[in-house]
C-alpha cells in the first residue's frame, strides 16, 4: 500500500539528466548550458558519447567540469539508451 503524501509539504525535487550523444557537439554545449540553467537544475548530468571525437569532447569536458562524460562504442541508439 502506498503511503499518502501531504501535498502541503514542499519537498525539493531531485533528479539527474542523461544525454546520449553521437557526434553532435555543436548542439551538446548549448544543451548542457540549458540544463544547468534550469530553475531546478539536476543533481547530476551524464553524457554518454558514442564514437566520440576526442578533441571536441575534451573541450566540452573542460567547459563543463561538473558533467560526467562516458565514452562508449557506438551500438546505435538502442545500444546507447539501454
Amino acid at each position: 500500500m502506498l503511503a499518502h503524501r501531504d501535498a502541503s509539504v514542499s519537498e525539493p525535487v531531485v533528479y539527474t539528466a542523461g544525454i546520449i550523444n553521437y557526434r553532435n557537439y555543436d548542439d551538446l554545449g548549448p544543451c548542457l548550458r540549458s540544463i544547468q540553467e534550469q530553475t531546478h537544475a539536476p543533481a547530476h548530468i551524464t553524457v554518454v558519447d558514442a564514437d566520440s571525437d576526442e578533441s571536441r569532447l575534451v573541450a566540452l569536458e573542460s567547459e563543463f567540469p561538473s558533467v560526467d562524460f562516458e565514452r562508449v562504442e557506438n551500438h546505435g541508439y538502442a545500444g546507447g539508451a539501454n
